[in-house]
C-alpha cells in the first residue's frame, strides 16, 4: 500500500468517527494506520471545545472526535464544533453500543454481539404527549429524513455483499482475540449470557442479571442453537433518543410503529451537522430492563465494521500497564518483555524499562496500543529530580514518564483520576472527563478500595446513593472509613444525622494515590476552588450558583434569574448573558438542564456552595435575593396559575425556611409569598394550610405595611373566606366586619 501523505491542514480530513465512551475512542485510535497526533498539530476553529485525535485508515484521513458524555445534546455539540474545525467532512460515523430489537422486520433474529448499521434515524422521543399516548412528530420539517443518495448507495453496496463483510468481521475478531489483553478482550461471553426474557418479566435487582439471579421465562432463539455461531450484521432504521431504552413493552411498540431494529442515544444529535452519516453499533442488550456487562466489551467489534473502507488490515498489539505505583509499572514492563520475548529480557543486569521502551520504538515492532491504567500518582512519572537515563544501569524509582515510548507506530491511552498527571502524560491534550458513575461502577470502586473492610452489599448501594455516585466524594468517604477504623453503616449514620455533618465530612482532608501535595485535600475545598474560578470567569455565573443553592435543588426554573437580574439593575431580558452563565456552570458539571430549561444541582454541591457563601460572608445577601426572586415569580394561586404554582412550591418552602433578616423589602416579599401560596391552597381545598399561610401573611403585612394598608385588608378578607369555607361563620363574620369598617373610614 502506498504510504499516505500527511495532511497539510484540517480541510484535508473527510471522515470523522464520533465516539461517546473513552474505551471506544481508545480502540478507534489504536486502529489508525498512521497517527498524525492530537489537537495541537492542526489546531481548532475558535470556540471549538472538542478533543480530537487525527490519523489515517487505509487511504483516508480520519478525525476521531471524543465526546464528553453520552446523549443527543452532547453529540450535537460535538458535531457542530467538529463541522466548524473540519469543514470538508464528507462522512460521519457514530460508533458505540446499542440496544437491539430481538427480531428485525423481516424476521431475522438479532443476538447480543451482532452489529447494526443504520439506514436512517428515527427520533422517537420528539413529539407530543397526549393523555392516552405519546405521538412522535412525523412531518417533513420535524423528521430527520433519510440519508443522502451517496450514503444510500454505499449502504446498498454493503448489503449486497454482506457475506464478505461478515467474513471480514470474523477475521478482524480473530485477530483481536489473539492479541489483546484480557482487560480489553473481545472474547465471546458465551451463549449462556445471551438470554432474551419475555417482555413481561422485569429485572429483579440493580446489578447484572447474573448478579441478581434473573430466572424468568426465556424466549427460544434458533441462532443460538447453531454449532458455528457468528456475529451477524443487520441494516435498518435506528431509534435515537435522550433516554436509555429499558422497557421491553415500549421497545416493541416503537419497533412496530417504525420497523426499528435498534435503540441508541447519539445519532439524532449528529444528524443536523452531518446528514451524510452512518451509525454503526454493537448490540450489548435487548433494550429492556435486563443488562449484561459482558457484552459491552463487544464495542470493539462494532468499531471494526466502521472501517469497511479499510483495504488492508495490520494486527495491532495491545499492552496493559498497571501504573498505580512504581512496582506494578515495573511488573507490567517485565511481563511485556517476557511474553514478547524481547531480546535481552532474561539478562538480570538489563534495565527492563529501557529495554521495552526501545523495543516498542522500533518500526519492526509493528503497530501497538499501550494502556497506562490508574496513572494517578504524579510522582511515579515525574519526580522532582530527574536523573539521566544510563544504558545498562537499572532505573531508579520515579520518573517513569521518560520510559514511555515515543514513535509513530504506537499510541498511548492513559486512565487517571488525577487530571494533572493526565495532562502531563498527554503533553497538554484535554482529557475525556468521566463524571457521575452508575450504581454498578460506584459499587466496583468501593469494593476495590474497601477490600479489607467488612460490609453488606446494600451498604455500598446506600453509600453510593447518599453521595450521589460522585467519585471524589466516594473516595473521600472510604478514606475516612479506613483512617478511623469505622464501618460503612457508622458513616451512613453520620451523614444522615444532619446536613452539617455531611458538609463537615466533605471538608475532611484525605490522601489518595495521585493527589499532588499542593492540591486541595478535601472534596469541599476542591469544589470551592472551582467556585472561585467560576466567579472570576463569569461573575453572573457565580451569582446564579449562589442563588441556586438556596432554592430547592431540583427543577429550578430559569425564569427565576431574570427577576434577580432586574433586582441588581441589569437587563432582565439579557438571554445571552444568562445562557453564557449557565453554560459555565454546566461545563463544570455543577448543574444540569432539562428540555423545559429547568435546572438541577447535586445535593452535595448545593451544601458545599452554602458553605462557600458562609465563608465569604454573603449568605445573608443571597438568601434575601433568593426570597425576592421567588416572590416576584410566584403568581397568586388560582385555576389559571395552578400548574406554575405547583411547580414552584418546593422553592417557596426552601426560601421561606430561611431566617427573617428583618429587612423591609424582604419581609414584604415574604408576606406576598404567604398570601399567594395561601390562594393556591384554597384552590386545592387545603383549608388548614391556607389558613396557616394567610395568618402569617396578615401578621407580616400588619407589621410592615400597617393595619389599614390595602394588601393587609385583602389578606384579612381572604382569611375570612377560608373560615367561611370551613363553616366557622362567627370568625369569618368578625373579620369581614373589621375589613368593612376600615374601608368605610378610608377616603
Amino acid at each position: 500500500m502506498t504510504p499516505l501523505r500527511r495532511p497539510a491542514a484540517r480541510r484535508d480530513f473527510e471522515i470523522v468517527v464520533i465516539s461517546a465512551l473513552p474505551l471506544e475512542a481508545g480502540a478507534v485510535a489504536a486502529f489508525f494506520d498512521h497517527h498524525w497526533g492530537d489537537d495541537s498539530p492542526y489546531g481548532k476553529a475558535p470556540g471549538d471545545r472538542n478533543a480530537y485525535s487525527v490519523g489515517a485508515v487505509g487511504h483516508h484521513n480520519v478525525v476521531l472526535a471524543h465526546m464528553p458524555g453520552i446523549g443527543k445534546a452532547s453529540a450535537a455539540a460535538v458535531a457542530a464544533d467538529c463541522r466548524a474545525s473540519f469543514p470538508n467532512i464528507k462522512l460521519a460515523i457514530v460508533v458505540g453500543v446499542c440496544g437491539a430489537v430481538p427480531n428485525s422486520p423481516n424476521g431475522d433474529e438479532i443476538l447480543l454481539g451482532d452489529v447494526i448499521i443504520s439506514e436512517g434515524i428515527f427520533q422517537y422521543d420528539f413529539g407530543r404527549q397526549l393523555p392516552e399516548r405519546f405521538v412522535p412528530k412525523e412531518t417533513l420539517l420535524d423528521s430527520l429524513g433519510r440519508p443522502n443518495s451517496e450514503i444510500r448507495a454505499l449502504l446498498a453496496k454493503l448489503k449486497s455483499d454482506r457475506k464478505m463483510l461478515q467474513d471480514k468481521m470474523m477475521s478482524y475478531l480473530t485477530a483481536i482475540q489473539g492479541k489483546q489483553d484480557p482487560d480489553l478482550a473481545a472474547d465471546y461471553p458465551g451463549r449462556a449470557h445471551d438470554r432474551l426474557f419475555v417482555a413481561a418479566y422485569h429485572h429483579i435487582g440493580t446489578g447484572t442479571c447474573q448478579e441478581c439471579g434473573c430466572n424468568g421465562p426465556v424466549v427460544s432463539r434458533k441462532r443460538l442453537e447453531q454449532d458455528d455461531l457468528r456475529p451477524a450484521i443487520h441494516f435498518g432504521l435506528i431509534a435515537s433518543g435522550d433516554t436509555v431504552m429499558k422497557s421491553a413493552k415500549d421497545r416493541n411498540a416503537i419497533a412496530k410503529l417504525k420497523d426499528i431494529i435498534g435503540f441508541e442515544m447519539e445519532g439524532a444529535g449528529v444528524w443536523d451537522s452531518f446528514p451524510c452519516m452512518a451509525v454503526i453499533k454493537g448490540v450489548c442488550d435487548y433494550a429492556d430492563s435486563h443488562k449484561a456487562k459482558a457484552w459491552q466489551r463487544k464495542t470493539q467489534i462494532a468499531l471494526e465494521y466502521s472501517y469497511w473502507l479499510r483495504k488492508t488490515y495490520t494486527e495491532i498489539s495491545v499492552f496493559w500497564v498497571h501504573a498505580s505505583n512504581t512496582e506494578r509499572f515495573r511488573q507490567a514492563y517485565a511481563s511485556i518483555a517476557q511474553e514478547c520475548q524481547v531480546p535481552g529480557y532474561d539478562d538480570p543486569k538489563i534495565d527492563t524499562l529501557l529495554l521495552v521502551k526501545k523495543w516498542l520504538e522500533r518500526e519492526d515492532c509493528g503497530r501497538w496500543l499501550m494502556v497506562i491504567d490508574n496513572a494517578d500518582d504524579t510522582e511515579v512519572f515525574f519526580s522532582q529530580q530527574a536523573e539521566p537515563i544510563i544504558t545498562g544501569i537499572p532505573s531508579p524509582d520515579g520518573n517513569l514518564g521518560r520510559y514511555l515510548p515515543e514513535c509513530t507506530n504506537g499510541a498511548i491511552l492513559v486512565t487517571t483520576r488525577n487530571k494533572q498527571t493526565g495532562l502531563r502524560l498527554t503533553q497538554g491534550k484535554g482529557p475525556i472527563e468521566i463524571r457521575k458513575m452508575d450504581e454498578d461502577e460506584s459499587g466496583q470502586l468501593l469494593r476495590t478500595i474497601l477490600d479489607e473492610v467488612d460490609f453488606a452489599p446494600e451498604e455500598l448501594s446506600m453509600l453510593s446513593s447518599r453521595l450521589e455516585y460522585l467519585p471524589l466524594a466516594l473516595v473521600q468517604a472510604t478514606a475516612f472509613i479506613q483512617e478511623n477504623t469505622t464501618t460503612i453503616g457508622d458513616y451512613l449514620q453520620l451523614i444522615d444525622q444532619s446536613d452539617q455533618n455531611l458538609v463537615d465530612l466533605l471538608s475532611e482532608e484525605f490522601e489518595t494515590v495521585g493527589r499532588d501535595s499542593g492540591a486541595p485535600r478535601a472534596v469541599a475545598e476542591t469544589w470551592i476552588l472551582s467556585f472561585e474560578q467560576i466567579q472570576q470567569q463569569n461573575a453572573f455565573a457565580g451569582e446564579i450558583l449562589s442563588l441556586m443553592s438556596l432554592f430547592d435543588r431540583q427543577a429550578i426554573p430559569s425564569k427565576f434569574f431574570p427577576h434577580y437580574r432586574q433586582q441588581q439593575g441589569g437587563d432582565p431580558s439579557g438571554k445571552i448573558q444568562l445562557t453564557k452563565a449557565l453554560g459555565v456552570l454546566k461545563a463544570f458539571s455543577f448543574v444540569t438542564e432539562d428540555k423545559a430549561h429547568n435546572l438541577d444541582m447535586h445535593r452535595l454541591v448545593q451544601l458545599v456552595t452554602r458553605k462557600w457563601l458562609i465563608n465569604k460572608g454573603t449568605m445573608q445577601r443571597f438568601t434575601g435575593q433568593a426570597l425576592l426572586a421567588v416572590s416576584q415569580a410566584y403568581p397568586y394561586g388560582n385555576f389559571e396559575n395552578r400548574i406554575v404554582c405547583g411547580a414552584y412550591l418546593p422553592h417557596v418552602y426552601a426560601v421561606l425556611g430561611s431566617e427573617d433578616a428583618g429587612l423591609e423589602d424582604e419581609r414584604v416579599a415574604r408576606a406576598s409569598l404567604f398570601y399567594c401560596v395561601a390562594g393556591f391552597f384554597s384552590y386545592q381545598g387545603r383549608w388548614k394550610d391556607a389558613e396557616e399561610f394567610q395568618l402569617k401573611a396578615v401578621k407580616l403585612r400588619k407589621a410592615v405595611l400597617g393595619d389599614e394598608h390595602p394588601d393587609t385588608l385583602n389578606g384579612i378578607a381572604n382569611l375570612a373566606s377560608t373560615y367561611r369555607n370551613q363553616g366557622r361563620w362567627k370568625e369569618a363574620e368578625m373579620l369581614q366586619v373589621q375589613v368593612m369598617d376600615i374601608r368605610k373610614q378610608q377616603p
